[in-house]
């Protein structure tokens, strides 16, 4: 047999213990499927790195660390031909010459795919605070029910004057609803919020005493108090974990191929299923923050982003770059 194989490293001629199953095209014929960790000496060696398969017909499972490499080895001659080697970080590619097999280099498992996500971004912000200006749950509560279809930056400016006023559901209740909705009118919406805080107020005082409540069922019962809204308060005012999503952690997780849920319920469940419980808040503070900084909805280069330019699929890339040029 003049084939050639190579594996981890392995000091003898492998070739020498594989049968030619096919004549005239080697042990890597289309009709053979032959496993490294089949192969005598080499077995102990390639558990401690992952799995591999040679051939056409199984695809490749990439250690987690990244260091192990397919081997991809012609029928006829050995120059040209690709060759990896546990050492060696090249991805293999389709084999130019013919009769060659290549083997297909498989997709991110999302758990894999989420572990390193999640170690780019505690890299990147170690250390991050609530973006909403707060004092307490219930300016927290307040700042952020301001914030629906408004920035941070704008619910930011707004609040010390509305906070100046009225910092406790007994002080809103002194304010009426025409005041409260001029001082927040540069947030958008400011009727309907202006009567949702002052409603929620009331039922704070009347039913918990002015403080504001721990669950979800109660904090959803609140007037203009979504489940987003409610996570949010529950994770960063009583540190009980929780994982808030918006359309931008959701566009994000859609777009890093973490989530293929159609609405933010449904990539919430998701998420949390991929993410430690301890660091949903964290994490949910890191993606904001990237998205807000590098990774935009819009006019946004996923081959230059640090992380979509590998989480994101070569379909969902060559999507989004298309819709933008049609755009220009």
């Amino acid at each position: 047999m003049d084939q050639i194989a190579a594996g981890f490293g392995a000091q003898a001629d492998l070739a020498a213990r594989i049968d030619d199953p096919m004549p005239g095209h080697g042990a890597f014929g289309h009709e053979r499927v032959q496993r490294i960790t089949d192969l005598p000496g080499v077995a102990a060696e390639a558990r401690e790195f992952g799995n591999l398969a040679i051939g056409g017909d199984v695809p490749a499972r990439d250690a987690a660390h990244h260091r192990v490499d397919p081997v991809v080895v012609g029928p006829t001659r050995l120059h040209g031909y690709q060759f990896c080697s546990a050492r060696w970080r090249r991805r293999p590619h389709e084999a130019s010459v013919p009769g060659a097999v290549a083997l297909r280099w498989p997709a991110v498992k999302r758990e894999e795919k989420a572990r390193r996500i999640q170690a780019q971004l505690d890299e990147l912000y170690s250390e991050l605070v609530a973006p909403l200006s707060h004092e307490d749950p219930y300016t927290l509560l307040i700042a952020v029910l301001l914030s629906a279809q408004c920035t941070d930056t704008r619910v930011n400016q707004v609040t010390p004057k509305l906070f100046a006023r009225a910092s406790t559901p007994e002080e809103m209740l002194k304010l009426s609803v025409d005041e409260i909705r001029e001082i927040i009118r540069s947030c958008g919406l400011s009727p309907s919020k202006a009567r949702a805080i002052a409603e929620l107020s009331q039922v704070l005082v009347d039913e918990y005493d002015g403080q504001v409540p721990r669950t979800f069922k109660e904090l959803e019962a609140l007037r203009g108090v979504g489940h987003k809204t409610a996570s949010v308060v529950i994770v960063q005012a009583f540190g009980i974990p929780a994982f808030p999503v918006d359309t931008h952690i959701h566009r994000l997780a859609a777009r890093w191929g973490l989530s293929q849920a159609k609405n933010v319920d449904q990539t919430e469940r998701d998420l949390k299923r991929l993410f430690a419980r301890e660091a949903w808040g964290r994490v949910h503070l890191q993606f904001i923050t990237f998205g807000r900084e590098c990774c935009p909805a819009r006019a946004h280069d996923l081959t230059a982003c640090p992380i979509c330019c590998w989480a994101a699929s070569k379909a969902r890339i060559a999507s989004e770059m298309g819709s933008q040029r049609k755009n220009r």
